[in-house]
């Protein structure tokens, strides 16, 4: 029998030292008779230390008559089960726990002392202050916070959803969640609790909902699977935040910005009208007044020629140089009025082509027989390459002629004396020729090279007064080849030289072209 009695005490000390929960004993008197491992663990004090102590020790003093109290009822022989109070640790902590106390008897059946067994409450303390603050969160949110399950059953429904969908949380919790949900959008709580039992996130969804009274509301929603403690999907939990007001804000000011916006579109057409208008008057005034001062210019030619060539007899040495004089400068100011007039068709939005068959060759001998007098001037050599396998194009000769002329006079103009300038004409792919003009002269700066093509623009000052021209060359020639389908370009390097080329197409069968505004090349 005592060795039962042995082994069962065995058992029991064993089952006090390896449990979890604190468990203390103690006299009539109040002092420990009892210390855990765990009630050291807890507490920080050994058993050593707490043996013989008065168990008043484990309790903060405001706690102390609450013991007392509880005590009482237990020498009574009352036993009390999960009472909450507080220890007091080691360190200073105040650690919640819940007791249950109960009678030692011995075996005459009188009372010899009391156990305590004490389980650490903190845990679950936290957890059920973070409970009450999120559901105060919850129920503080102007935003609609919903739970359901994975069936869509309402399980939760604070007070904005209230307030946003028209029913209370009475009306909601147990019924499904496409109560508020439109039949054309159905489909949409489909879709959701499928991403839920994914274990994935909807987010920012936009969507539409209805009220109790049937009233359409647009929503943002953000939905989030709930899991269980083992990471099991149990649920949703589902933010909506009412967006009506800004769609019909985003509405409005979008109305309203479609309104400025038709009307900036208003007034550009009506400036735009205005300076086509006054485009069209200025290139009309401009083309009667170039054809009115070439009419009185042409017959100062034509009798200048006479005089010149002495057809009406020989005049002094002296009136013959006036009258070459007077021939140059006529023929000068015809050129600047062609080429105003020119300009005038061109901005006019159309220019006239009269395509022939040409033989470039003849095209080439023809401008430099007319150049060579400027060329002679100043001992500058003339040299022309046409490849042969270019063969015979189709095109207007006069523009050609007008394009070949503008380059090789400029290229005369900047060389230097005593030097040369060279006229190329070569195949470029099936269809296009390439026409190139280089000289070995002055060259073109960098930051000067993006106003070569644009009208009425020298390139310095300097330059300007040292070489006497209008600017309109380049300009004119730029228009001329891409209304025939080419493009212009210009290989060049300041004090070497600079080769200016056309590409145009072998065959232009237009009698007129659109022509684009010029840009910087």
């Amino acid at each position: 029998m005592s060795t039962q009695i042995t082994q069962s005490a065995a058992y029991l000390v064993a089952i006090v030292a390896s449990s979890d929960d604190v468990i203390i004993a103690h006299d009539l008197d109040g002092n420990i008779t009892l210390w855990n491992p765990a009630a050291e663990r807890l507490l920080g004090y050994t058993a050593a230390e707490m043996l013989g102590k008065p168990t008043l020790l484990l309790f903060p003093a405001d706690r102390r008559d609450d013991e007392i109290e509880t005590l009482k009822r237990v020498w009574n022989g009352e036993n009390v089960s999960h009472f909450e109070t507080i220890f007091a640790a080691r360190d200073g902590r105040c650690v919640d726990v819940s007791v249950t106390i109960s009678l030692i008897i011995d075996d005459a059946g009188a009372a010899i002392g009391a156990s305590k067994i004490a389980r650490d409450l903190t845990e679950r303390k936290q957890a059920d202050v973070a409970a009450l603050r999120l559901g105060a969160i919850v129920e503080s949110s102007d935003d609609a916070i919903v739970s359901k399950d994975l069936n869509g059953i309402v399980t939760s429904w604070n007070l904005a959803a209230e307030r946003m969908f028209g029913w209370t949380a009475a009306e909601m919790i147990g019924q499904s969640i496409t109560r508020i949900i439109p039949n054309e959008r159905l489909d949409e709580e489909t879709f959701v609790l499928s991403q839920v039992r994914a274990g994935r996130r909807v987010e920012h969804f936009e969507t539409e909902r209805h009220t109790k009274r049937g009233q359409p509301i647009q929503i943002s929603l953000t939905v989030s699977p709930i899991r269980a403690a083992d990471g099991r999907v149990i649920g949703a939990s589902k933010i909506a935040r009412d967006i009506t007001k800004h769609k019909e804000l985003v509405a409005l000011q979008r109305e309203a910005q479609a309104r400025e916006e038709a009307a900036q579109r208003q007034v550009l057409e009506v400036e735009n009208r205005r300076i086509q208008e006054g485009s069209r008057i200025k290139s009309e005034f401009v083309a009667n007044m170039s054809h009115e001062l070439r009419t009185p210019l042409n017959s100062i030619i034509g009798f200048a020629e006479l005089m010149a060539d002495q057809r009406l007899g020989p005049m002094p040495p002296k009136y013959a140089e006036f009258t070459s004089l007077i021939l140059k400068s006529a023929s000068h100011l015809l050129q600047l009025i062609n080429d105003i007039l020119d300009l005038a068709k061109v901005e006019s939005g159309k220019i006239d082509l009269k395509p022939e068959p040409v033989q470039l060759a003849s095209i080439v001998e023809d401008v430099a027989s007319i150049a060579g007098g400027l060329a002679r001037q100043r001992d500058i050599r003339i040299d022309t390459v046409v490849s042969p396998d270019v063969g015979e194009v189709h095109l207007d000769p006069n523009r050609l002629k007008q394009v070949l002329y503008n380059y090789l006079s400029n290229a005369i103009k900047f060389s230097h004396e005593h030097g040369r300038v060279e006229v190329r004409i070569r195949t470029e792919g099936a269809d296009h020729f390439c026409l190139e003009v280089q000289d070995w002269g002055i060259g073109i700066k960098v930051e000067d090279q993006n106003r070569l093509f644009i009208e009425f623009q020298q390139l310095d000052a300097s330059t300007a007064k040292h070489y006497k021209g209008t600017g309109l060359g380049l300009a004119l020639t730029k228009r001329i080849v891409e209304a025939q389908g080419g493009s212009i370009g210009v290989r060049t390097e300041f004090g070497v030289g600079s080769t200016f080329y056309a590409k145009l197409p072998k065959h232009v069968t237009a009698r007129s072209a659109d022509v684009t505004s010029i840009d910087a090349a």
